[in-house]
């Protein structure tokens, strides 16, 4: 069953659970047993840890992709040592 939010003018806002068939019914208030129209709220929609969403990344991966998910872990393209001058080189 959803969870419905309602208002009650006297007490204020609470929730029912309720069928969805009785959802544009007015909610009894809990506290005051009053007639409360149903309040538009936005969805309860929980995301994933960082941990459980890497993991998920992860495994959709494609074989060949490479395997680090994170920008941080991928392998740092170290700097050449400079070279000394060439004596011997002739510029053109």
């Amino acid at each position: 069953m959803p969870l419905y939010e309602y208002h009650c003018a006297a007490c204020g806002i609470f929730e029912l659970l309720r069928p969805l068939g009785e959802c544009a019914e007015p909610g009894t208030c809990p506290a005051c047993a009053g007639a409360a129209p149903r309040r538009l709220s936005s969805p309860h929609i929980a995301a994933p840890h960082r941990p459980t969403y890497q993991a998920h990344a992860r495994n959709e991966q494609a074989r060949h992709a490479p395997r680090h998910a994170c920008a941080d872990h991928r392998p740092q393209r170290q700097e050449r040592p400079s070279r000394p001058a060439r004596p011997w080189m002739l510029g053109h």
